[in-house]
């Protein structure tokens, strides 16, 4: 990033002089890696069911995506730990983007369990249907 300052001599300024210097310098800044990291409950549930997400993610900005195993985006948040209420059975990957609205820097994660932004040991949530329970009575 490049600083300037620039001095001005006031007492200069005030007798209509432009009495000033600027400096200009570049500092090179090494920032910390932004992190994105997520927990969620439960990894399989039967229906209806939430999934709860707890962000352990480094930034200030924080874009979820839930999306359907048809690649459907079931639901959005900027909360910085949503839940999100499952609409129907299936299986639900959670995507994250973790941002730096300072810095500019970005990061990626989701429970996909393949691909370059999967966290280990991850993988999508479940949600298993419902069974209906039925019968008939018949005289015999």
């Amino acid at each position: 990033r490049d600083v300037s300052i620039t001095a001005i001599n006031i007492d200069a300024q005030a007798a209509g002089l432009d009495c000033s210097n600027t400096f200009t310098k570049t500092i090179n800044l090494i920032l910390p890696p932004l992190v994105a990291d997520f927990d969620y409950t439960p990894f399989e549930a039967c229906f209806p069911s939430a999934i709860q997400v707890t962000n352990n993610s480094t930034g200030n900005l924080f874009e979820w995506q839930l999306i359907d195993q048809n690649g459907v985006v079931q639901a959005v948040s900027n909360l910085d730990n949503p839940t999100f209420f499952i609409a129907n059975p299936g299986d639900y990957t959670i995507f994250l983007r973790a941002s730096n609205t300072i810095t500019g820097q970005f990061a990626l994660a989701d429970n996909s369990g393949v691909g370059a932004n999967a966290m280990p040991g991850k993988s999508p949530v479940r949600i298993y249907p419902t069974p209906q329970a039925a019968f008939q009575a018949r005289p015999t």
